[in-house]
């Protein structure tokens, strides 16, 4: 469960144009660790879900973007 709530944090991220959000953040929204997050997003690179951008961050593979839906942002609510 914890991955299709990564994945959809991540989506929001491109969506919103934000360029990095830490494991930490994404901890924090799910009520998880930063280390719980960080394994879960290894894990799903090596299925294929997540990659490395060339900024070092972590980011949906475009295969995984079209079959996921972006989550609300918990700060502010989204616009369109």
């Amino acid at each position: 469960m914890a991955h299709d709530q990564i994945a959809a944090i991540l989506k929001r991220q491109t969506e919103d144009g934000v360029p990095n959000i830490s494991e930490a953040e994404i901890g924090r929204e799910l009520g998880l660790s930063a280390t719980e997050v960080s394994n879960a997003l290894q894990e799903m690179a090596r299925e294929g879900h997540v990659s490395r951008t060339s900024d070092g961050n972590w980011g949906l593979t475009p295969a995984a973007a079209m079959h996921t839906s972006a989550r609300p942002d918990p700060k502010e609510p989204r616009q369109g």
